[in-house]
């Protein structure tokens, strides 16, 4: 939302109230760019996405949703992985 309101020139007031999240408020996260690390890093920096992996390896080489997109908190990240040589 943020994005938005910054495309459209809003300016934030300082004299405004934060909105604090409830429950049933959706978190959005900024996807990192995870290829060439390995699983387990790349778990780590993933960690509020569902992780799915795809071929034999343990390097990535490939992630659907790219880097730099925001998506809802347990939404799928797909990773393609390779042997590392």
């Amino acid at each position: 939302m943020s994005s938005s309101i910054d495309a459209l020139g809003i300016k934030k007031s300082n004299d405004g109230i934060e909105k604090e999240y409830n429950y049933i408020d959706t978190n959005y996260y900024k996807v990192t760019n995870v290829i060439g690390l390995t699983k387990q890093e790349a778990i780590k920096e993933l960690k509020n996405f569902k992780v799915e992996f795809s071929g034999d390896g343990d390097v990535i080489t490939y992630q659907s949703s790219k880097a730099g997109s925001e998506l809802a908190e347990g939404e799928t990240i797909r990773l393609m992985l390779k042997e590392e040589k």
